[in-house]
């Protein structure tokens, strides 16, 4: 299937230690932004422009030596059509040692015919840091670096079954990690990872930390001859926040605080399973984590009502009989403390219950309220709680 291909622009600002490395990383900075690159491909990318761009002893580096045509014909042949053309206009070496550079560069997007999501916002989900090195997970322990990576990947796998947003699959290298290790320990500003997610071409950056994850076992004994008893409970903590990289503010923050009592993790996995009991509270944890996220970027909303109410989101986001509140059509206030407008839903509120789930929408019956669905209201689950759910049927 042919694709379109669309010249986008980007002014970009970067630095380095040499003039040379500052052009280069200009460069990456531009490719990064229309193309979002894997870490193994940002990498080669990288290397190859820092090979074209290398300092010159005993010449000045200026805008007409860093811009002939023998360095622009190895980038555009080292790049594999990452980069169509592009012009140094400023190299200036600041006070701290460190070279400035600011590029027009012109990188051209490919986007299949029937996949141009280009218009879609973009989101990144960082490696959540740990509190401990390892967690107390029954009788033995689990390595907290594994447990964020699982993490990781299945909030990845959530937001992008919602099909909402652009999901930027990135492992990052150790500049970013220092960077969020440095937030981690109170030195960072949020204006520093915000500056961080703008440099890797996302709208938003999902960072968080997991404080505990952890599942204790005891032995009952009732005696009276009685055998005895294995009790488990369970509980995972994680902290999360999103950063807007446009604004650099914290767009929301909360704390999943799960907790799992014995007939809860038996519901979770009937056959005691110590790695099926960890795949499956990581998958709670990241429902919890990924439907905020998503509630707040983009709520599930009523996408028609003719037949039945269908709405707007399906995959792994909405579960069958989960309970969802329609709000009542709202208006907007402003906050007289911060002066930010929001959005409050009217009293006529519905409740329907989710009775079919498919990758891009889900179908809901209506259970309570309103009748008057409009389309374009906005659902959120009233309860966490999954109940069989009833045959689909007409509103």
């Amino acid at each position: 299937m042919k694709a379109q291909v669309k010249e986008l622009i980007r002014e970009v600002s970067s630095q380095g230690k040499t003039a040379e490395q500052a052009v280069a990383n200009g460069l990456i900075e531009a490719v990064n932004q229309i193309e979002g690159l894997t870490i193994d491909s940002s990498k080669t990318i990288r290397s190859s422009f820092h090979k074209i761009y290398t300092a010159k002893k005993g010449k000045k580096p200026n805008i007409k030596s860093l811009s002939n045509n023998s360095y622009k014909e190895n980038v555009l042949l080292k790049s594999k059509g990452l980069v169509k053309s592009y012009t140094v206009k400023r190299i200036h070496e600041k006070k701290d040692g460190l070279w400035e550079a600011r590029l027009t560069v012109t990188v051209p997007s490919y986007i299949p015919l029937d996949q141009n999501k280009s218009h879609l916002r973009r989101i990144a989900v960082t490696l959540f840091r740990t509190a401990e090195p390892q967690f107390a997970f029954g009788s033995g322990q689990l390595n907290a670096a594994d447990i964020s990576r699982r993490l990781n990947q299945k909030l990845v796998t959530q937001l992008t079954q919602a099909g909402k947003l652009r999901v930027l699959d990135q492992q990052f290298d150790q500049e970013v990690t220092k960077h969020l290790e440095r937030l981690g320990e109170g030195k960072a500003p949020i204006k520093e990872l915000a500056r961080l997610g703008q440099r890797l071409g996302t709208d938003y950056l999902v960072t968080g930390t997991i404080n505990q994850f952890n599942l204790k076992q005891q032995v009952i004994k009732p005696g009276f001859g009685l055998p005895d008893e294995a009790i488990s409970t369970a509980n995972a903590i994680v902290e999360f926040r999103v950063i807007e990289a446009a604004t650099q503010q914290v767009l929301w923050s909360n704390e999943a605080n799960l907790i799992f009592n014995n007939n809860d993790l038996f519901k979770l996995v009937p056959q005691f399973n110590v790695d099926q009991l960890r795949q499956a509270i990581l998958g709670r944890a990241s429902d919890e984590i990924a439907n905020e996220i998503l509630d707040v970027i983009h709520p599930i909303k009523v996408m028609d009502t003719e037949e039945q109410i269908v709405l707007n989101q399906g995959g792994k986001r909405v579960r069958l009989g989960t309970y969802y509140k329609i709000e009542g059509l709202g208006k907007t206030v402003l906050d007289p403390d911060t002066g930010l407008p929001i959005k409050i839903g009217g009293s006529k509120a519905s409740t329907v219950v989710i009775t079919e789930v498919q990758p891009k929408y889900s179908i809901a019956k209506l259970v309570a309220g309103n009748e008057n669905i409009k389309i374009g209201q906005v659902c959120r689950r009233t309860q966490v709680k999954i109940v069989p759910a009833p045959a689909s049927e007409a509103k």
